[in-house]
């Protein structure tokens, strides 16, 4: 009886102890993002500067990352000088599948680099990434687009 009363109270601990509840904590950590320059895709280069990044890398016990946290960036001409400035908060979700492909999510205003483009966007962005890190796709799910090259041309 005392056999059975103990496997029982271990069985129901494994399992209590296997919940999402207690898996291991996540991990935060600040994400550093560089400025940038990106030519080819408009007829000047755009330059991406970092105004404020106070970004956190949270990464969870599955794998799986979050981004969030305040930054902004400037967008300028490098030709003109003309520039804008965008508040990217997030958060942006890197959900990391079995075959080792990834769909990065992303909320609110951002400025996205789909192939052959640069646009500052709102709403829903989807990318969808293979198992050795190349994209396959890139959906706006909702909000707008602005092409970044007609914005500061």
């Amino acid at each position: 009886m005392k056999l059975a009363a103990c496997l029982t109270a271990m069985v129901a601990g494994a399992v209590l102890f296997a919940s999402p509840a207690f898996a291991g904590k996540p991990s935060r950590e600040f994400l550093p993002i560089n400025d940038e320059q990106f030519s080819g895709v408009c007829s000047f280069t755009v330059q991406r500067t970092v105004l404020v990044n106070k970004s956190v890398l949270t990464t969870y016990s599955n794998g799986d990352q979050r981004i969030t946290g305040t930054f902004k960036q400037r967008l300028t001409n490098l030709t003109t000088g003309k520039f804008i400035d965008l508040n990217s908060p997030g958060p942006v979700l890197l959900d990391f599948h079995a075959d080792g492909s990834l769909t990065e999510t992303d909320w609110g205003p951002q400025f996205a680099r789909p192939p052959g483009q640069l646009l500052v966007t709102t709403g829903l962005l989807v990318w969808e990434f293979d198992s050795a890190g190349n994209f396959v796709s890139f959906t706006q799910r909702g909000g707008t687009s602005q092409d970044v090259c007609v914005l500061l041309g």
